[in-house]
């Protein structure tokens, strides 16, 4: 994060609330401070107004966070290109955000998630698929299942995005596979955001936890590692399980 950003979020993390100019940030109910702590992370320029319900400030004026600054750079390469994309992430004003920067940049994307009805999200597939959208920006349980994206118009879809993760394992797995629905000849890439010393940490060993139990049961279902928590290991990694560690 930024210097900024990072003051912000350190001060919230260490005493549990956070002042701002029209209301008080409070974390000390563990459930509620969690999702505060998420919401000043991600989405910082959108963040709820806790005195007006339904409205929006920005609580990190002039200043992106890194995460959607490192977004710019590869729409910046996407408009060079012409070369279409997926993002995800589970947070509506992200995604919004996103979408918007995109506009910005003279990228042609849509936005996807809960607030998109069926039939709407059925027509964008459809757009993508035909290459005239160059990008989606989906929340994954709106289109995790169902969808085959690896390729738009005349050209495979070659990057994917998880900008934040949600908690489930399963999210990941059908999300990354809605562009390996099929034969490719290039590998997708895909590429997972963190933040050092953040909320990302806790996601992605929930994460890895779930994925680890799956594989206990099923040994085709890949353990998860994700981030910076364990690079000895492979990302989809299906050797068997060993036991965790308890330190």
């Amino acid at each position: 994060m930024s210097d900024k950003h990072r003051t912000m979020y350190d001060k919230f993390k260490e005493l549990a609330y956070l002042e701002l100019d029209k209301f008080l940030l409070d974390g000390t109910t563990p459930g509620v401070g969690f999702i505060r702590a998420r919401q000043l992370q991600e989405h910082p320029n959108v963040f709820p107004d806790l005195t007006a319900p339904g409205e929006y400030v920005d609580i990190l004026p002039k200043e992106l966070p890194d995460k959607l600054e490192r977004m710019l750079v590869h729409f910046s390469d996407f408009e060079r290109t012409g070369k279409p994309f997926v993002v995800y992430t589970p947070l509506v004003p992200q995604i919004r955000q996103l979408t918007d920067l995109a506009h910005k940049m003279g990228l042609k994307v849509a936005a996807m998630h809960g607030g998109v009805s069926a039939r709407d999200r059925g027509k964008l597939d459809t757009a993508f698929k035909a290459g005239e959208l160059q990008g989606l920006i989906c929340n994954p349980q709106v289109a995790s299942v169902g969808f085959n994206w690896g390729v738009s118009g005349d050209r495979e879809v070659e990057h994917f995005f998880f900008v934040t993760c949600d908690f489930l394992d399963t999210t990941i797995l059908q999300a990354y596979r809605r562009g390996i629905r099929g034969k490719r000849k290039t590998p997708l890439l895909v590429t997972v955001m963190e933040y050092d010393d953040s909320t990302d940490q806790r996601v992605f060993a929930i994460i890895r936890r779930k994925s680890r139990e799956a594989n206990k049961a099923d040994s085709t279902r890949p353990v998860l590692c994700l981030g910076q928590q364990d690079r000895s290991r492979p990302v989809l990694d299906f050797s068997p399980c060993q036991p965790e560690a308890t330190s």
